[in-house]
């Protein structure tokens, strides 16, 4: 068969997790890939990778004339599938979503809504709540002072975290009141205290097709020995039947069986708590998945340019290991992104 040749824009594409994505597209034999990669920073490495046919530089999502400058590199790079893993940039690119068609370009994404719940962390807690388990959540900017130190009274020690921040930004483990009384005053922006939680912890990877039909779901156990693992160094993709369902049952309650999502899970006395929800965005863990033979990048473009495809179970095993490694460019080639 020979590849069909596709036009593929990868915005935010210097995030650390789109490796595995930008190799996946590459690897496809369905599709002969010219990526076209675009950040906000030309200092981002993968800018520069062998992969990436050509590099542009975009204003931040938030930034005036955002929507005006991403409308022209489509149009300029005739890009037929627009992708990105930037959990701030995915809600305006939903509701772009029709604009875009009419430009022959395309994504896969929820509806806007959900998306934006996604962004606020105590949104999404209220949301879930009584649906699944999860850890004991307060806002830790409320007038009140005490507002988070029965938290601490009753588990301990305690979780601060940005609450529009994704991932493990800015997340605080914190064991006592003073603490909390410091990071509070500290903090100039919203954040939640939560309960914390001992025990495994596992990043979910999900694919829905259209139809909300379940394509894959990956549980992947986190095996750094650190307290706080909100952001991923090692894990392996395994099987657990209830990290599974409530995953599923977390990304069904917030209206996201659309496309690609990641949800974290830690289990604590055999009950798994959902304390993270990544909306529409593939995981910078998937390399696992790549590797397993499931080229999760090549699902996205049949996706979005409607092609079918079929459920596929994640072959356990793998393990991720995270590395930093520099890469060596040259002046020339950052003056031309």
């Amino acid at each position: 068969m020979t590849p069909r040749p596709i036009s593929v824009l990868l915005l935010a594409a210097g995030s650390p997790g789109d490796y595995a994505f930008i190799l996946g597209l590459k690897r496809s034999r369905k599709y002969a890939v010219t990526l076209h990669a675009a950040d906000c920073d030309r200092m981002k490495g993968n800018l520069y990778l062998p992969p990436v046919d050509h590099a542009y530089l975009l204003p931040p999502c938030d930034a005036p004339g955002y929507e005006a400058a991403l409308l022209s590199l489509v149009e300029r790079t005739r890009a037929d599938v627009l992708a990105s893993d930037l959990d701030e940039e995915l809600p305006a690119l939903s509701a772009l979503a029709l604009r875009l068609e009419s430009m022959n370009c395309r994504v896969f994404l929820p509806r806007r809504f959900p998306l934006e719940v996604c962004l606020d962390k105590y949104r999404t807690y209220e949301r879930l709540h009584g649906h699944v388990c999860q850890p004991t959540t307060v806002l830790g900017d409320a007038g009140d002072p005490e507002c988070g130190r029965y938290i601490l009274d009753h588990y301990g020690k305690a979780m601060i975290k940005p609450r529009f921040l994704r991932g493990g930004r800015g997340v605080v483990l914190i064991g006592d009141g003073e603490a909390l009384a410091f990071h509070r005053k500290r903090q100039k922006k919203p954040f939640i205290v939560q309960q914390y939680l001992p025990g495994l912890e596992y990043n979910v990877s999900i694919c829905h097709g259209p139809d909300g039909g379940l394509i894959y779901c990956a549980e992947r156990l986190k095996l750094d020995s650190r307290l706080v693992k909100s952001n991923t160094v090692a894990a392996q993709v395994v099987r657990n039947p209830i990290v599974r369902e409530a995953a599923l049952a977390a990304v069904n309650d917030l209206e996201l069986a659309r496309g690609f999502n990641n949800v974290e899970i830690i289990v604590s006395e055999g009950y798994p708590y959902v304390i993270d929800v990544n909306g529409a965005r593939w995981a910078g863990q998937d390399m696992n998945i790549l590797e397993s033979g499931v080229n999760f990048a090549e699902m996205y473009l049949d996706l979005a340019m409607g092609e079918p495809v079929a459920p596929v179970e994640v072959p356990i095993g793998a393990i991720s290991l995270k590395i930093k490694m520099d890469l060596v460019v040259r002046e020339e080639e950052l003056a031309a992104v």
